[in-house]
């Protein structure tokens, strides 16, 4: 995770929370690295990939997922909720309006060799649902989902749209957010949900 970047995408755009996905933090970081991500009056909430019996220690462990919250926030939950082909964590917020709970996702692309076959995925992604989209409140499910939505035609991104509106839910990003133009980090309601009112994709890259 590129430390200070983060916490500077938080002061600049004074921004209320943050969903990581992909931050490489590793169970060995040190409250010095993590502090370098962590502003003034906001709060880490991290959590590493599971670490492989047979992982070397110096190497890069990729993934992991965290949440960087305002402290004015109240959290009333943080749950990991992993599956064998993506990796979860949630955190539920008190507001004033009543409580949402936002999920952050990370989904290996194929060529990881934490990757698993792309009907696996959908497998667990449906289990997950059945959970996510019976939230007796306010959800957002938000994060690296590896999946090109932005192909019309592409066969993965149309199974993956059918279990969307089954239960359903609708993706909200139509623009851009890779470096190759590809759509892969999605932002997904309920729909009929008024919780997003504006999304804006923003020219920032560490």
């Amino acid at each position: 995770m590129h430390y200070t970047a983060v916490a500077e995408l938080a002061i600049d755009h004074n921004i209320d929370v943050i969903a990581l996905a992909e931050t490489w933090v590793k169970p060995t970081s040190s409250p010095a690295e993590l502090a370098d991500a962590t502003p003034p009056g906001y709060s880490l909430y991290s959590k590493p990939r599971s670490t492989p019996e047979n992982h070397d220690k110096n190497g890069i462990l990729g993934g992991g997922l965290g949440f960087l919250v305002k402290d004015h926030y109240t959290v009333l939950a943080l749950t990991p909720c992993d599956y064998d082909s993506f990796e979860c964590l949630s955190i539920t917020l008190k507001l004033y309006s009543g409580n949402i709970t936002v999920y952050s996702v990370y989904r290996p692309p194929n060529t990881s060799s934490y990757a698993t076959t792309f009907s696996k995925f959908l497998t667990d992604f449906e289990s997950f649902l059945t959970v996510a989209a019976v939230s007796p409140h306010n959800f957002l499910i938000t994060g690296d989902f590896n999946i090109h939505v932005n192909k019309l035609t592409d066969a993965y991104r149309n199974r993956f749209y059918a279990v969307l509106e089954s239960f359903n839910l609708m993706q909200l990003v139509s623009v851009p957010t890779h470096k190759d133009h590809n759509t892969l980090d999605l932002v997904i309601v309920s729909s009929d949900s008024v919780l997003v009112s504006d999304l804006t994709v923003l020219p920032f890259s560490f």
